[in-house]
């Protein structure tokens, strides 16, 4: 959905497959994603989420965010497909 809509945070969960935004590639096994609503993952085989933790704090997930407003910082996108 963020190529849709690209000032939309998308939800990462596990067995999506994440791509860059920019090389339009699958995420390399053992990256590390995190998103807006808290949770983090690790990217597995064919670029599929294989492991997903989640965090309550969203004073945290808030406080991160900032850190990246206005900057080059650019999250990996969901295509939507199911």
């Amino acid at each position: 959905m963020a190529t849709v809509y690209p000032h939309k945070y998308v939800t990462i969960v596990q067995g999506k497959v994440i791509i860059d935004r920019i090389t339009l590639d699958p995420l390399p096994k053992g990256s590390v994603v995190c998103d807006a609503n808290g949770n983090t993952g690790v990217i597995g085989d064919g670029g599929k989420v294989a492991a997903i933790a989640f965090t309550g704090n969203r004073d945290l997930v808030a406080t991160r965010l900032k850190r990246f407003r206005g900057g080059t910082y650019s999250q990996p996108i969901d295509t939507g497909e199911k």
